[in-house]
């Protein structure tokens, strides 16, 4: 799965394709950051070691893709880290705990190179802010009202991570695109699938088939889905 180009994952374009993966898409980030990260940063893991940040930043079409070099161990001599390995979750955590003084977060969705993720702005409302990582934060989506539970990214486990995402790619035929989200259930309907946070993955291909699975945070499936099996 080295060396793909990420393309942001087209909702509308899966569901011309299929007609049935509206239910199964989340609400993806609408846009890239305008500004991305600067050429060079470098970083000091926790566990002592220094690595270096150096994103590939490509424009195509008018369209804005950021691909990672970094290396199967998830954070290499070069290269931002897999925001999707243990190293990447872990530093995301350390940086969403720095920057709001917790761990919870509403929604977190987690792509190979980058994740945004929703952060609460208080200790007990529904307002949030919307943060764009890649290495480090930065302000994203602009701030609003959430419209689910929060969820400790403490709790998340990345052997479930990696397990949603392994489960949604054998679900689609040559995938292209696969991520993960985090997120509690909503407070605005009943979605029928439990009470507690999930980790669900994602994957699709070029034909905008689909795929998703459903995992409670001690790995335990709650759901999968398919576009060609249903």
């Amino acid at each position: 799965m080295s060396g793909e180009q990420w393309t942001p994952y087209d909702p509308a374009t899966a569901s011309a394709a299929s007609g049935e993966t509206e239910e199964l898409l989340p609400e993806a980030p609408a846009t890239r950051p305008k500004k991305p990260k600067a050429a060079t940063t470098a970083r000091t893991h926790p566990w002592g070691w220094l690595y270096v940040v150096v994103p590939l930043v490509v424009v195509a079409g008018g369209a804005l893709f950021v691909h990672s070099t970094a290396g199967e161990d998830g954070v290499a001599g070069l290269g931002a880290p897999d925001a999707q390995s243990a190293a990447g979750l872990a530093q995301l955590l350390e940086d969403v705990e720095d920057r709001s003084g917790g761990t919870e977060v509403f929604r977190a969705v987690i792509y190979p190179d980058y994740a945004v993720v929703d952060v609460p702005v208080d200790g007990r409302s529904q307002r949030q802010e919307s943060l764009y990582w890649q290495g480090d934060l930065d302000e994203f989506g602009g701030k609003g009202t959430s419209s689910h539970t929060r969820v400790d990214l403490a709790e998340v486990d990345a052997a479930v991570v990696a397990e949603a995402i392994a489960t949604a790619e054998r679900l689609v035929e040559d995938p292209t695109t696969w991520y993960v989200v985090v997120d509690g259930p909503t407070t605005t309907f009943d979605e029928g699938e439990g009470d507690g946070p999930t980790v669900s993955g994602y994957a699709g291909n070029e034909f905008g088939e689909s795929g998703r699975v459903v995992l409670e945070l001690d790995g335990t499936e709650r759901s999968r889905y398919s576009s060609v099996d249903g």
